[in-house]
């Protein structure tokens, strides 16, 4: 399972259906026990403009247009992910990751009001270091100091 990945899963609040969710957490983080995603929706209303909308394509294995609910971020444990169902395209993966950011207030805006980078793209490497640290981790293709 691969950032990016669209599966099923089921959570709480959704009566135990299984619905498409896509994968967001960094794959530096694949040896935690849980893994977070966002739930998508093929129901689509006018007051949710925090959505991205995902369209049908053969590589992401969705049966209906759909929005990924960029406000519905959850953690679950592994086991409770169900089947792949396929992948995201890069472009529509840059999409979520502006909507994501400017929804977790990760962009801020400068003084003369254009985008800068919010103040947590200094802390990843040291986060990513101090999880690997810890957790004695091998993550190839990160090298800590």
């Amino acid at each position: 399972m691969k950032r990016g990945d669209l599966v099923t899963v089921a959570v709480s609040g959704d009566y135990g259906k299984p619905r498409p969710a896509l994968v967001v957490q960094s794959d530096l983080f694949s040896a935690l026990p849980s893994v977070t995603v966002l739930r998508l929706t093929s129901g689509f209303r006018a007051d949710h403009s925090i959505r991205v909308t995902v369209r049908l394509e053969s590589a992401n294995g969705l049966r209906a247009i759909s929005a990924v609910m960029i406000d519905s971020a959850v953690s679950v444990p592994r086991e409770r992910i169900g089947t792949g169902i396929g992948h995201l395209d890069g472009s529509s993966m840059a999409e979520v990751g502006r909507a994501l950011a400017g929804f977790f207030g990760l962009d801020t805006a400068g003084p003369d009001n254009r985008r800068e980078r919010g103040p947590i793209g200094r802390f990843i490497p040291e986060m990513v270091c101090f999880f690997i640290n810890i957790n004695s981790v091998k993550t190839k293709g990160y090298e800590c100091s």
